[in-house]
């Protein structure tokens, strides 16, 4: 499968996940996914689309952050200028340098190391009217021809033996 792949799957409480791309596999069986924007995409994406030109708008002039996050907290980050909900999964302190955080990018399902004068911490329940958009599926009742792969930078590959 490649890591840009588009499919369309079944999801769960009888809704139809459409037109979704595959942002990161964790493991052969295992896989973050979120819906692209398309001609016929849901709801809920217009709804976070909204959402996300609503944060760019108030955190273009916000840069300083005043606390620093724990492993875990809801951040915001800054990317090339643009503004993503984000969840700290790692601390790298430089003794030199600025620190640094790993930072889930709870919308789009891949992860990012952020400096820490790029992110700002959000409060419980701030922006989150709009559920995140990357959701983990892991396929099921799948039986593998073969239990040898191997996962490149392009996706997983079968190896032959």
């Amino acid at each position: 499968m490649q890591r840009n792949s588009q499919m369309w799957i079944a999801g769960d409480q009888n809704k139809t996940w459409k037109n979704l791309h595959v942002c990161q596999a964790e493991d052969a069986g295992t896989f973050w996914v979120r819906e692209v924007p398309s001609s016929k995409k849901s709801e809920e994406l217009t709804r976070f689309l909204n959402l996300e030109n609503q944060m760019n708008d108030y955190f273009k002039k916000k840069r300083a952050n005043s606390n620093r996050p724990n492993i875990r907290d809801l951040v915001c980050v800054s990317i090339k200028d643009c503004w993503f909900r984000g969840r700290v999964d790692k601390f790298q302190e430089a003794s030199k340098y600025e620190n640094e955080f790993e930072v889930f990018l709870l919308d789009y399902g891949e992860k990012v190391w952020i400096k820490e004068r790029d992110l700002v911490c959000l409060k419980p329940g701030e922006w989150s009217s709009v559920p995140y958009q990357s959701k983990r599926v892991r396929l099921w009742a799948i039986k593998p021809t073969t239990l040898n792969y191997a996962f490149t930078k392009d996706g997983v590959k079968v190896i032959s033996r």
